[in-house]
């Protein structure tokens, strides 16, 4: 489901120096969330679950996990360092990304949010047609 209706991940592109640091930040992500997710119970959603939005100012791309975020986890706290979190930190850009991993229920869930200058959107007239307003993984 889209934020804004009219708006579609298919509107935006990345710029080529963007392209490898997020896809390397989205690789740690999905790999953390699938490494620490619990097994479902019968009847539950799948282990992960990931989803991709937009909004007329923005990229937003969800990727939740069945899990436990350790007692008092904050990712602002975090010690820099060789750990995967800490890659991910150390390659978005500060300008035009912001990253949130939060306990919501039985879910960690990590968003991440893009926006200019580390996206760009594409004029109407130059964006390919999309099968799909939105999409899931």
């Amino acid at each position: 489901v889209l934020a804004d209706p009219t708006a579609s991940p298919h509107d935006w592109a990345l710029p080529e120096a963007e392209a490898i640091p997020l896809a390397l930040t989205i690789n740690e992500l999905l790999t953390n969330a699938v490494k620490h997710s619990q097994a479902p119970a019968a009847g539950e959603r799948e282990p992960v679950v990931c989803s991709l939005t937009s909004s007329a100012q923005a990229v937003h791309l969800s990727i939740a996990n069945r899990a436990r975020l350790p007692e008092g986890f904050s990712l602002a706290g975090r010690a820099a360092g060789i750990t995967g979190l800490a890659l991910v930190q150390s390659l978005l850009p500060p300008r035009s990304a912001t990253l949130r991993i939060e306990q919501e229920g039985v879910w960690v869930v990590a968003s991440l949010r893009l926006v200019a200058p580390g996206i760009v959107q594409i004029p109407a007239a130059a964006a390919p047609m999309a099968v799909s307003r939105a999409t899931s993984w």
